[in-house]
């Protein structure tokens, strides 16, 4: 039987996560939807209907997402100048 609070956390979760990933794209230089999708193996379609609906993002993907963002953010934090490559 599920339990109604772990859904209502892993609900949490999804729009923290997809908040932040709104936040970062819009910070992040060269970052668009597209290359997003590129980066995790899927269509920029998905992560519209991740960013824009209340489709769940796959756990695998969350976890690619979010170290796709750590990652980047490390190397601005080394090198602000460095120039993302697309």
């Amino acid at each position: 039987m599920n339990n109604p609070n772990n859904i209502k956390k892993e609900s949490i979760e999804q729009l923290a996560l997809k908040r932040r990933l709104k936040t970062w794209m819009k910070s992040a230089d060269g970052i668009d939807r597209m290359k997003l999708g590129q980066w995790c193996g899927v269509s920029k379609r998905t992560v519209d209907n991740w960013l824009s609906s209340k489709k769940p993002i796959p756990k695998q993907k969350c976890a690619a997402l979010c170290c796709i963002m750590d990652q980047l953010a490390l190397l601005k934090k080394n090198n602000p100048y460095n120039c993302i490559s697309n």
